[in-house]
């Protein structure tokens, strides 16, 4: 006899999950039994689990992910940090870095922007997207069968605020007909010392090398603005990418701001010309940068 409300749906007593009449029937009837009952929740646990565990990545599909003695029970503590800031603040990268981390490798290490595990490295996905399209935040896995250790990746400087600076003002004048128009990055990585390292974009032009630090660079990348600058009341300075690249320290506009012309760039070098930049009031648009004189940092 059929039931008024249509057929009877149960519970699951331990994640909520809802049970269909068949699945009922195998884990509560005469087939079924408390120990069946377990075994299907640790497996819907297990699922939950590597659902939150590939999360940060955007080809989540190729991650080695660890499979420990108790499946992924291992990257317990971890998902809980992160979702719990995911939820209650503005989640930061090193929390990413941290829960991808947990999930490859099985522990944890220091706060860093990606790593090298056995048979690749996780860093950030504007390394292979244009950054004005990029996310900001997830991370890919890329296979590299020379690394054969876990390393962390460290940022350098750790703290920009106290960064020496170089006023934008005292950057030569934009001149277009001797700027070159095509510059093209490559990212080169540090030895490993104690479990960590350093990688830096390599930006060459007429035999003179220019670096920003990589993990400046991918800072930069996620403090930027990407809107439409508001009036400054003056026309920015033109700034060549070169000159940028070239600054001893970290560029910080003036009064008047600074626009730079990427057109023509790779995305490695707008990267590059991210990390050279102070990253306050930075806009990130497709054809270019904008310097801004206000606004605040993340």
């Amino acid at each position: 006899m059929p039931l008024p409300a249509g057929p009877l749906v149960v519970r699951s007593h331990c994640y909520g999950h809802l049970l269909t009449p068949a699945a009922a029937d195998l884990l509560l009837r005469h087939r079924g039994g408390p120990v069946t009952m377990q075994l299907y929740n640790e497996w819907l646990h297990q699922m939950v689990l590597l659902r939150d565990a590939l999360l940060p990545f955007t080809n989540w599909q190729d991650v080695p992910v660890l499979i420990g003695p108790t499946g992924l029970r291992h990257t317990e503590d971890g998902r809980d940090a992160f979702l719990t800031e995911l939820l209650v603040r503005q989640i930061r990268h090193s929390g990413i870095v941290a829960h991808a981390r947990r999930t490859l490798t099985g522990t944890a290490g220091p706060a860093g922007y990606g790593f090298d595990h056995d048979g690749g490295t996780v860093l950030p996905a504007v390394l292979d997207t244009p950054p004005a399209t990029a996310p900001r935040y997830l991370l890919t896995w890329r296979p590299d069968p020379a690394v054969r250790h876990t390393a962390t990746y460290l940022p350098d400087p750790a703290d920009y605020d106290a960064a020496p600076r170089t006023p934008l003002d005292q950057l030569p004048p934009h001149t277009p007909a001797t700027a070159p128009r095509t510059l093209t990055g490559r990212v080169t990585a540090g030895p490993v010392h104690d479990g960590v390292r350093t990688a830096r974009i390599a930006v060459t032009h007429d035999g003179t090398t220019a670096h920003a630090d990589l993990g400046q660079a991918l800072r930069g990348h996620r403090f930027a603005h990407r809107r439409t600058p508001g009036p400054t009341g003056t026309a920015p300075r033109p700034v060549a990418a070169w000159d940028l690249l070239r600054a001893p320290q970290l560029v910080q506009a003036g009064d008047t701001g600074g626009t730079v012309d990427t057109t023509g760039l790779d995305g490695l070098t707008v990267l590059a010309l991210l990390g050279r930049s102070y990253p306050r009031a930075v806009v990130l648009r497709p054809d270019g940068l904008t310097l801004g004189a206000t606004g605040r940092s993340r």
